[in-house]
């Protein structure tokens, strides 16, 4: 049975720099989704190619008029994919 997992970050440069290779793993037993703002540091093409990518406009300076409709676009794809496992990865996204 494949579980399906989430991940949230703020930004790709945590991923591709801590957890490349976990995440990579991860996507051989399971169904992964990356939740995570690209626009500052793009997604390392393998994992990209291996995980369900969503963008979220969250950034790491706390500006609240930011964060809300983050925060809202977040638990939009969540309640869309219902992942068995959230797992956050960066101290705002946590």
């Amino acid at each position: 049975m494949k579980y399906s997992l989430s991940f949230v970050a703020t930004t790709s440069f945590a991923l591709n720099a801590f957890l490349r290779r976990h995440l990579l793993a991860l996507t051989e037993a399971h169904e992964v989704t990356m939740f995570v703002n690209t626009a500052a540091h793009p997604l390392a093409d393998d994992v990209a190619h291996a995980v369900q990518l969503r963008h979220i406009h969250i950034s790491r300076k706390i500006t609240p008029s930011q964060d809300l409709p983050a925060l809202s676009q977040w638990l939009r794809y969540v309640r869309e994919i219902r992942p068995e496992t959230p797992h956050y990865l960066t101290p705002k996204a946590g």
